[in-house]
């Protein structure tokens, strides 16, 4: 894995482990929890300078200041998120991408509209002592990962099966496996067609020792080569975001991480509330509206604007909307 987005699929395995990753009890959720706000010294975009209308108490741009954007957000690649649900499961993600989940919501499938882009939530039960027979099956139940005692083997058998499902060649290798915790595995996976990441439980759930050996969950992010250094970790954060109500009982001794103490909405170093300077994402908002948006300072923000610099959607006769930092609702 290219070590640049090593910390951002990090940051969305740790992310996971908040909430509780994997089997969600009957009243609650399995899936990652509420995305946080997290700061760190990463610099902010470039303010543009700004006077103040003492007359008016504003502040408004300087006299030369364009009144055009120099980009809109969608424009420049940032997208409007969209609540997509099907079964118990929910995910966060561009508008028209699509979301499926069987009645049991014990796995969920999202993909863009080409389907470049993948991203998937499964826990599965797992029998090691069916191994020994897997030949008997039908494919692509023949593989004797499936039912192996190590979970990353298992994960990245799972893999194949997914790129294989949405059209991809089922040759993934991982490249690297990358242990934050105890409790939590990254591996990082490629293959010939595909590109990706697969974040699970090291060991698994215990099962009854009769019909499953242990029960494992799965978070998958994959697109096609060609796609990944652009939109992979847009595809990693929706795998992220992916919400289920299964009827697994979680353990009560997940790992968790310390809030900031920073209080909420204090921005400690510059960046605008809600910045994750590991995805380089931020939310924001339209205020006219109520709609949000996820946006990458690095490629959606605008030097230039009627207000000023800042990330802007188009509305109507030529007119822009400067958006605001933050979710709405």
């Amino acid at each position: 894995m290219d070590r640049r987005y090593r910390p951002a699929l990090l940051m969305i395995l740790t992310a996971m482990t908040l909430a509780g990753c994997g089997a969600g009890a009957a009243a609650g959720t399995g899936s990652p929890g509420d995305n946080q706000a997290i700061t760190a010294a990463t610099p902010p975009p470039a303010e543009a300078s700004a006077t103040l209308d003492v007359a008016e108490g504003t502040v408004a741009p300087p006299p030369d200041q364009p009144t055009t954007p120099d980009r809109t957000v969608e424009e420049s690649g940032g997208f409007k998120l969209a609540t997509l649900a099907s079964a118990s499961c929910t995910a966060e993600g561009p508008r028209d991408w699509a979301i499926s989940a069987p009645d049991r919501s014990d796995r969920a499938d999202v993909s863009s509209p080409d389907g470049s882009m993948y991203a998937g939530y499964g826990i599965q039960t797992i029998n090691t002592a069916l191994q020994g027979f897997a030949s008997a099956y039908q494919p692509p139940l023949n593989d004797p990962d499936l039912y192996s005692e190590d979970t990353s083997t298992v994960a990245a058998a799972y893999g194949r099966i997914i790129v294989s499902a949405i059209g991809g060649s089922a040759d993934l290798v991982v490249e690297e496996v990358f242990q934050p915790t105890a409790d939590y595995l990254l591996l990082s996976v490629v293959g010939s067609t595909h590109r990706g990441g697969i974040f699970h439980h090291a060991s698994g759930y215990p099962g009854d020792g009769f019909t499953y050996s242990y029960a494992l969950p799965m978070y998958f992010a994959f697109t096609t080569l060609d796609r990944w250094d652009t939109q992979g970790l847009l595809t990693a954060r929706v795998a992220a975001s992916i919400r289920c109500r299964t009827q697994f009982q979680p353990p009560d001794d997940y790992f968790t991480v310390e809030a900031p103490e920073t209080p909420v909405g204090e921005d400690a170093n510059g960046d605008d509330p809600g910045y994750n300077p590991q995805l380089g994402t931020e939310p924001v908002n339209d205020p006219t509206t109520g709609e949000n948006y996820l946006v990458d300072p690095s490629v959606n923000w605008s030097e230039t604007g009627p207000d000023g610099a800042g990330y802007y959607v188009q509305k109507g006769g030529g007119d822009y909307q400067k958006l605001e930092p933050g979710r709405a609702g």
